[in-house]
């Protein structure tokens, strides 16, 4: 599945950052964050979704790129995207959910 969005993603135009948001309950053997060794040079990157303060930073960081939310653990897998940093008060909210690429097949 992570793959499958990757490629889409790569198909697009720009540059991405895919804020991964783990449930409470989320099994670590099924690792969605990593990333190649240059990771500004990257065209996607999987960062962990943690607290508003440090999502601002990368918001601040790949300013220019397309961010997007996405949340493994729900069924079925959401990738949303994510128009502005989130608020200092809370988690990023995504605007409007969308399927996965290999959701649409």
């Amino acid at each position: 599945e992570r793959a499958s969005i990757e490629r889409a993603l790569e198909q697009q135009p720009g540059e991405h950052v895919v804020l991964v948001r783990y449930s409470e309950d989320h099994n670590p053997i099924e690792e969605w964050v990593y990333n190649g060794a240059d990771i500004d040079r990257s065209k996607v990157i999987w960062p962990r979704d943690m607290s508003p303060e440090e999502d601002r930073q990368l918001f601040d960081y790949f300013q220019g790129r397309h961010f997007w939310l996405l949340t493994p653990d729900v069924a079925p897998l959401r990738l949303a995207p994510l128009e502005a940093p989130p608020p200092l008060d809370g988690k990023a909210v995504y605007s409007r959910a969308i399927r996965p690429p290999a959701e649409r097949e």
